[in-house]
């Protein structure tokens, strides 16, 4: 079985690639998604803490989508799975364009950055369905610089202060088509009696909807303006 949690495109396109035998497995759970913060994004540690139990030869495998690093990430995975008396067996991050624009110097990949990423794709999502075909528990993860930084005080900061809908600013480029709305995986996204997008509490700053808009409409403060958007993944 793959538990896949996406926004922007990168985490489903790595999904489909793990392949139709691994997706009807039902010896191994591989939870796919994106790095947030630093961290496991709020949807799929609630999603862990909710599942149904599950029978004890189980295991549980983690493939984590990021720009850079992810920080002690895996181990936040690895603390909910075992909490759950789960098996957590291994876990990869794995390297894909950059979509977080939201602070300053933050930007989309250049297109050689991005074509990099990319052509190493297949060879380490091989490496990876044979590791969980192989049941092979190992820990393939790039942790970046200053890892309990990044995930705890850092990331602690990023929940408290950069993760709030309140900055999503709507303009005049706006026309309601709504896509907006339909890319949220949190269904957080509706619209007032003008055709204007408001936004709920259910935010996890996944930026679907900021670089999905078709008239870049979207902005997040002003630290999003004048910077590229994320085109996502439609073939390698």
């Amino acid at each position: 079985m793959i538990h896949c949690f996406s926004a922007t495109g990168n985490s489903r396109y790595v999904a489909d690639m793990l392949g139709d035998d691994i997706a009807a497995s039902a010896t191994d759970v591989v939870w796919v998604f994106p790095i947030h913060a630093w961290g496991v994004p709020k949807p799929v540690l609630h999603d862990i803490a909710m599942t149904d139990t599950m029978p004890g030869d189980v295991r549980h495998w983690m493939v984590a989508t990021c720009g850079d690093d992810i920080g002690y990430a895996d181990m936040q995975w690895r603390a909910a799975i075992e909490a759950r008396g789960w098996i957590a067996a291994g876990a990869w991050s794995v390297l894909m364009p950059d979509t977080y624009i939201c602070l300053p110097g933050f930007t989309v990949d250049s297109q050689h950055e991005r074509e990099g990423k990319l052509a190493a794709l297949p060879g380490r999502m091989q490496s990876i369905r044979r590791a969980i075909l192989d049941r092979r528990h190992v820990v393939d993860v790039c942790r970046g610089a200053f890892p309990s930084f990044k995930s705890g005080a850092l990331r602690h900061f990023f929940i408290k202060h950069l993760m709030s809908p309140t900055r999503f600013k709507v303009g005049e480029g706006c026309t309601g088509c709504r896509t907006c709305a339909n890319v949220c995986p949190q269904s957080n996204i509706d619209f007032d009696g003008c055709n204007r997008p408001v936004y709920g509490n259910d935010c996890v700053m996944c930026l679907a909807c900021l670089h999905a808009c078709p008239h870049t409409a979207i902005e997040w403060g002003w630290f999003t303006k004048g910077k590229q958007r994320y085109k996502p993944i439609t073939k390698i």
